[in-house]
C-alpha cells in the first residue's frame, strides 16, 4: 500500500494542469490530531507528538515504526480492541531469552538513537516490551544472588568506585563460596543526587540494607585516591564496624584502598623524574629551534621526520605532573631517535647516557607493569597472596646500575616503602597474611621479602606481622560458648566446677589453635613457586577438614581484591547517565556483568 493516498490534477486557467498536490499520509491513521492542528496523539500509547503540518509526517511514521512495529505486532489501539482483533493484530509481544541477553550485552537502553532504530527494527520487537524484559531478568537475577549471599558462610569483600563525572557509584561483592570459587558480582549501580559524602553513604547504605550485607562485610575498599572516596569509606566504616564479620576489625578492614593501576601508569608518582637532570627533560619536551636540521639527521638514520606534536606529546615524562605518562609506542619512538637528539645535540651524547638508560629501564617496567595489572585485575582467581610478590619484582626493577654507581630510578622505591610497604599503610596487613596462607610461600618468601625490602627493620616488621596473623587467626578459630544458667531472677550464675570446665575447655582450645597454626606453618609439601597454573583455592577446599579454620580465614582473605577493573569501564561512551532511568541503568549495567 501506498504510505500517500493518490493525489489528484485540476486544469488551471489556459489549459496547464496545477501542480500535484500530496494527499493525506497513512500515517494518520494512528494518530489523532488536536483541534488546532498542533499535536498528533498516538493511538496505540498515547504519546504526543508535534502535529504541525510545517513539520511534516517523518517523525510521526520514525515513532510509528520504532515503538509499534510499523503495524506488526502492534498493541491495541484505544478503545478498538476488537476492530483490531478483526485484522489480526497481536495483542500481546514476547520477547526471547536470547534477545533480552543480547539486549543487555548490547546495553541498547542506553545506546544512541542510531543503535537503538538499527537494533529494534532488525529484531522487530517494541522497545518498551525489550526494556520491561531486562527489568524482569535483572530483579529474577538479583533475588537469586540474594539467596547465595544469605546462605554464604564466608564474609563478603566490598569495592566502591565513585564516578562523579555521572553521579553513579558502582558497589562489587568479592567473596568464596563454600565450593571455593572466587565470584565477584557487581550488586548495585545507583544515582546519587549530589556529589556530598553524606548524600553518597546514605545511597550505599540503603543498598547494603536491601542486601543484607551489615553483618557480612570483612572488607571496604575503593579503587581510587579521591578524598570523597576516603570520606565516605571512613563513613561507612563507622556505620557499620559493630556489625562486621567476626575477625574482620583485626584485618585489612581499616584499609580504603586497593592498589591503584594509577601507581604504574604515572598519575600516583611513577614518571616524575626526581633524580633526573632537567635539562634532559627539556631536549625531549621542547621542538628543536632548527627542525629542518633534525629531521635530516633522521632522514639520514633511515627514520621518518617529526613535527612538532611529536616532542609536545613527550610532555608526559615531565616532572611533578599528574598523567598517565607515555604509551608503550611513544617509549618505542622516542628511544629510536637517541641517536638523532645525540647528533643534533652533540654534548649530551655521553652526559646523558644514564637518562637514556633510565628511558629504556621505563620501557621495561612500562611492559612488566601491563603484565602485573593483569594479574592483579583478575575476577577468576585470588590476587591477595600474589601481592608481595609482584612488589617484590617491581621494587627489583626499580634499580639499575648506572656508570656513576647505583642509582634509584624515579624515586619510587621511597615511594613504594611510603605507601605500600609499611606497617599501618593503606596496603595494611592483609595482603601480607594472604602470602602465607599460599601455601608455595608461607613465612619463609615472606620473611626473604621483608628482608630484601626492608634491609634494617625487617626483624621488627616479621614480628609485627606474626601477631597480626596470630590474633587473626585466634578471631576465626574461637568458637567456645560459656555454659552458663539463668536464674529464675533473671540472673546468671556460675558454679565453681563449671568455671573449672570453662577454664580447662579454654586451654584446650587455645592448644587445638595454636597447634593448627602450627601445623599449616610447618607442612612441608613440594611446589613449584613459578606455576601460574597453581589453584590455591583448590588446595584450601581439599585440606578445610584438616585446617577447618584456616580454610575458613582463607576463605575472607583470598577473596580481597588488590585491584579491579572499574565499572565505568562497562558503560557504553557517550552514555549521558542524566537522561537515562536510574533504575533501567542499574538493571542493564548489573546484569551484563552478571551474564558476562
Amino acid at each position: 500500500m501506498s504510505n500517500i493516498q493518490q493525489s489528484s490534477e485540476h486544469p488551471a486557467e489556459g489549459g496547464r494542469p496545477k501542480k500535484k498536490l500530496k494527499g493525506r499520509s497513512h500515517v494518520w491513521d494512528h494518530f489523532e490530531k488536536s483541534s488546532d492542528g498542533q499535536v498528533a496523539k498516538c493511538k496505540y500509547c498515547t504519546k504526543n507528538l508535534s502535529g504541525n503540518s510545517k513539520g511534516g509526517t517523518s517523525h510521526l511514521t520514525r515513532h510509528f515504526n520504532r515503538y509499534h512495529n510499523g503495524g506488526v505486532n502492534q498493541p491495541v489501539p484505544l478503545g478498538s480492541r476488537d476492530e483490531v482483533r478483526n485484522i489480526g493484530l497481536t495483542r500481546k509481544q514476547t520477547c526471547p531469552d536470547e534477545v533480552v541477553k543480547e539486549a543487555i550485552r548490547d546495553q541498547v537502553p542506553l545506546a544512541s538513537s542510531e543503535f537503538q532504530d538499527g537494533w529494534y527494527s532488525h529484531c522487530q520487537i517494541k522497545p518498551v516490551v525489550v526494556e520491561k524484559e531486562i527489568r524482569s531478568y535483572y530483579e529474577s537475577e538479583k533475588r537469586k544472588l540474594a539467596i547465595k549471599l544469605k546462605n554464604l558462610t564466608s564474609s563478603v569483600s566490598l569495592t566502591i568506585e565513585i564516578m562523579e563525572e555521572i553521579n553513579c557509584v558502582s558497589l562489587t561483592a568479592n567473596f568464596i563460596n563454600a565450593d571455593f570459587d572466587l565470584v565477584r558480582k557487581l550488586i548495585s549501580f545507583k544515582k546519587f543526587p549530589d556529589r556530598s559524602s553524606d548524600s553518597i553513604i546514605n545511597v550505599l547504605v540503603s543498598c547494603l540494607n536491601e542486601w543484607k550485607l551489615e553483618e557480612k562485610i570483612f572488607r571496604l575498599s575503593g579503587n581510587e585516591f579521591s578524598s570523597v572516596c576516603l570520606n565516605v569509606i571512613e563513613g561507612l566504616k563507622k556505620k557499620f564496624s559493630p556489625n562486621m564479620s567476626s575477625g574482620a576489625h583485626h584485618s585489612a578492614i581499616s584499609s580504603c584502598k586497593e592498589l591503584p593501576c594509577s601507581l604504574f601508569l604515572g598519575s600516583q608518582g611513577f614518571y616524575p623524574w626526581e633524580h633526573s637532570n632537567k635539562k634532559f627533560l627539556e631536549i625531549l619536551t621542547t621542538v628543536p629551534s632548527d627542525l629542518d636540521k633534525f629531521n635530516q639527521f633522521a632522514n639520514h638514520m633511515g627514520l621518518s621526520p617529526k613535527n612538532e606534536s611529536w616532542f609536545i606529546e613527550h610532555a608526559g615524562v615531565r616532572w611533578g605532573k599528574r598523567n598517565l605518562g607515555l604509551e608503550e609506542s611513544q617509549f618505542k619512538d622516542l628511544l629510536n631517535y637517541r641517536q638523532v637528539f645525540s647528533q643534533y645535540y652533540p654534548h649530551t651524547a655521553n652526559s646523558y647516557s644514564s637518562h637514556w638508560q633510565k628511558l629504556e629501564l621505563m620501557l621495561d617496567i612500562h611492559l612488566f607493569a601491563d603484565y602485573v595489572i593483569n594479574k592483579l585485575s583478575s575476577s577468576k582467581h585470588p590476587t591477595s597472596n600474589l601481592y608481595l610478590r609482584y612488589i617484590l619484582d617491581i621494587a627489583d626493577m626499580m634499580s639499575f646500575q648506572s656508570e656513576d654507581g647505583k642509582c634509584q630510578l624515579l624515586g619510587c622505591h621511597q615511594y613504594l616503602d611510603h605507601v605500600f610497604l609499611g606497617p599501618g599503610k593503606c596496603a595494611e596487613d592483609i595482603f601480607f597474611v594472604a602470602v602465607v596462607l599460599d601455601p608455595r610461600y608461607k613465612l619463609s618468601f615472606f620473611e626473604y621479602a621483608m628482608q630484601k625490602l626492608h634491609e634494617n627493620l625487617w626483624e621488627n616488621l616479621i614480628s609485627g606481622y606474626m601477631e597480626t596473623l596470630n590474633a587473626l587467626f585466634s578471631a576465626y578459630a574461637k568458637k567456645i560458648t560459656d555454659h552458663v544458667s539463668p536464674s529464675p531472677d533473671g540472673t546468671i550464675h556460675m558454679n565453681t566446677h563449671l568455671r573449672r570446665t570453662t577454664i580447662s575447655n579454654r586451654f584446650t582450645q587455645y592448644k587445638k589453635e595454636k597447634s593448627e597454626l602450627d601445623r599449616y606453618l610447618s607442612l612441608q609439601e613440594d611446589f613449584d613457586k613459578e606455576d601460574e597454573n597453581f589453584d590455591v583455592l583448590g588446595w584450601w577446599k581439599q585440606k578445610q577438614s584438616r585446617f577447618p579454620s584456616l580454610s575458613r580465614m582463607a576463605r575472607d582473605i583470598l577473596a580481597v581484591p588488590v585491584c579491579s577493573c572499574s565499572a565505568k569501564g562497562t558503560i557504553k561512551s557517550g552514555l549521558d547517565a542524566h537522561q537515562v532511568d536510574p533504575q533501567l541503568l542499574e538493571a542493564v549495567i548489573c546484569s551484563k556483568d552478571w551474564i558476562l
